[in-house]
């Protein structure tokens, strides 16, 4: 079955309600991260971030937070 089958089917399993639709989310979601390819990671950094590290205006080296969602 495919990915896209799969998410399909947890999602439907959500029903009307409001923690229905949170959990089809959370179901959906963590389909697409344990299947090792979710369609949010494009495997290339965004442009903002190459320009922060490599940049002419690149930050000095050290202690630097994580970025994320």
């Amino acid at each position: 079955m495919k990915l896209a089958q799969i998410t399909w089917r947890l999602s439907s399993l959500g029903g009307r309600s409001e923690h229905g639709r949170e959990l089809a989310v959370k179901r959906t979601l963590q389909a697409y991260y344990l299947s090792g390819k979710p369609p949010w990671d494009s495997g290339i950094p965004a442009p903002e971030l190459v320009a922060a590290v490599e940049g002419p205006y690149a930050l000095p080296p050290g202690p630097l937070p994580v970025p994320g969602c």
